[in-house]
């Protein structure tokens, strides 16, 4: 006969009981010999973080003790098992039993004293020099970018520091380790970080980021580009995302100083909108100090006074952005970017003030030693029609097998390997002059009687005009342009040198400083002769209305 099911029952609960009553006392003798609260379990229920408070003796526990404590804690407690074995393997004390570690700061306290702000400046250019090999101008222009990370709050446009070179071991990551040393809450990123990582430190700290190795993943990420690109103004600087199990929508602020380090250039719509610095490996011939031998004391009497000065004179600085005078031949995004910059300059006087001071002339130099980086592959092919146009003489048209052959005989210009080392075709090139509203037309005059398929001067000349305003400049067939035509070939598949699909687009313009020369077997043109027709300067876009400098102030946090 089987046995009464109730019976079952009652065997199984006395058998229950009888284990939940072992363990319990198993625990509570292991709480004892550990020197802990005998009703740690119970208080953990409603103070989930309870245990953290003992991590140390937590993480002593023999493996008898262990064992039976994070059974007891799972069961009787609710308390996560990965929480409880991280927490007794590390003796982690954050109090969260979270992995890593929650993000200190350690801003120092202001300087008691009024700050000369032109000899502190000064100081801590010439500092980063001591362990930097960077040029005068370069440290002058990161100094001063210092100085915005601590008056950000207060600004409408956020300036991006880009640190580039072209090969490793330049003093890039040197020179984020410095800056950290003095910008406002700096949160280094070394290596690949997520978007989503990168959005939520923003929001959570408003630190002031530091990325380094940027080469090696930010322009193959488009959502990690898209958080940075919608963060230079500050009433955009906003993401949305869904979150929770109700997938609600929510606001992220992208809002705050951003310093971005790697080798080569960062994608152009990145690029943009950065100050561009370039390192150059040093000289054996030029001696550093090591910077693991650093003035610690000094360095926080520098932070301290770099604190007091930028808490006296932040609201001068922000009134004195609508009074900035700028180096000429600027576009407007050069301006938004440098626009607190000079205002500090302007602020801190001495020889840091107006067109004849350092930050003046830190602004010339950077910007004509990145001048033509924000060229766009659509810009380019139209400054080498212009170049083409005026070797044949201007004519009213040229056909489009002629350009495209002219194209090819270009050094230095991808058209020769546009798509997939292949040369660009006249489709290419018509889709590429598309979006300018240019195409290709018929022409039976030019054609002396025979249809001549090619593009009208005419057609150009609007187009050249607005982007080349100053047509009579073309340069001579040696003269230098900054130019990397890396990776802005039409791709629509997968190839070997980038890995990365791309569908009815093309990648974007990255500059790197080579030379252009003029064009090679340019064939017969409209003046008869084999002339090489010279690469066209591509000029600054025309200065642009001013940035209004109506900043106004956040409310500071809480915290």
């Amino acid at each position: 006969m089987s046995k009464n099911p109730s019976a079952i029952e009652t065997a199984k609960n006395v058998e229950a009981t009888k284990a939940e009553g072992e363990l319990r006392k198993a625990a509570g003798d292991a709480l004892k010999r550990a020197g802990l609260p005998e009703d740690l379990i119970e208080r953990t229920k409603t103070l989930p973080g309870s245990p953290f408070e003992h991590a140390t003796a937590l993480a002593k526990l023999p493996d008898a003790d262990r064992a039976n404590l994070r059974k007891a804690f799972k069961e009787f407690a609710g308390f996560p098992v990965g929480d409880f074995d991280r927490l007794t393997a590390a003796g982690d004390t954050s109090g969260d039993g979270r992995q890593g570690r929650p993000v200190e700061w350690n801003d120092p306290e202001p300087w008691p004293e009024s700050v000369d702000g032109a000899a502190l400046l000064g100081e801590i250019a010439g500092f980063m020099r001591r362990y930097v090999a960077l040029p005068a101008e370069i440290a002058d222009t990161v100094t001063l970018w210092t100085a915005v990370t601590r008056i950000h709050d207060q600004l409408e446009i956020s300036p991006f520091l880009n640190v580039t070179s072209a090969t490793k071991r330049c003093g890039k990551s040197l020179l984020l380790e410095v800056l950290g040393e003095f910008v406002y809450q700096p949160l280094p990123a070394g290596g690949r970080v997520t978007a989503a990582a990168l959005f939520r430190a923003i929001e959570s700290y408003a630190p002031t980021l530091l990325l380094d190795e940027a080469d090696t993943f930010f322009s193959e990420d488009a959502e990690l580009r898209g958080v940075v690109n919608g963060s230079q103004r500050r009433k955009a600087a906003y993401l949305l995302r869904c979150v929770g199990d109700d997938h609600e929508p929510r606001q992220f602020v992208t809002w705050c100083p951003k310093a971005i380090a790697g080798i080569g250039g960062l994608p152009d719509t990145v690029l943009d909108r950065s100050i561009v610095v370039r390192l150059e490996r040093r000289s054996p011939n030029v001696s550093l100090e090591h910077w693991r031998d650093r003035d610690k004391a000094g360095i926080e009497t520098m932070r301290r006074k770099l604190t007091r000065w930028t808490d006296d004179n932040a609201t001068n600085i922000v009134k004195g952005l609508s009074e900035v005078e700028f180096p000429s031949g600027l576009h407007d995004r050069a301006r938004d970017a440098w626009d607190a910059l000079l205002a500090i300059g302007n602020e801190a006087g001495g020889l840091w003030t107006g067109p004849e001071g350092r930050a003046f002339a830190a602004c010339r130099y950077v910007a004509a030693q990145s001048a033509g980086e924000e060229t766009g592959a659509g810009e380019m092919l139209l400054a080498d029609l212009l170049a083409i146009f005026k070797a044949d003489g201007m004519p009213s048209v040229l056909s489009s097998t002629t350009i495209v052959e002219r194209l090819h005989d270009m050094e230095g210009r991808p058209w020769k390997e546009w798509r997939r080392g292949k040369p660009i075709t006249a489709h290419a090139l018509a889709r590429r002059l598309k979006p300018f509203n240019i195409a290709p037309r018929q022409d039976r005059k030019a054609g002396g009687g025979a249809n001549l398929r090619g593009y009208q001067r005419t057609d150009l000349e609007g187009v050249w005009e607005a982007y080349f305003p100053h047509l009579g400049g073309i340069q001579s067939a040696t003269s230098l342009q900054p130019l990397n035509s890396r990776d802005i070939r039409d791709s629509q598949t997968a190839t070997a040198k980038s890995g990365v699909a791309l569908r009815n687009g093309t990648k974007p313009l990255e500059t790197r400083d080579c030379s252009d020369v003029a064009l090679r077997n340019p064939g017969n043109g409209g003046n008869g002769a084999d002339s090489a027709p010279a690469q066209v300067v591509l000029p600054k876009q025309p200065p642009g209305t001013e940035t209004a400098g109506n900043a106004y102030r956040r409310m500071k946090r809480d915290s």
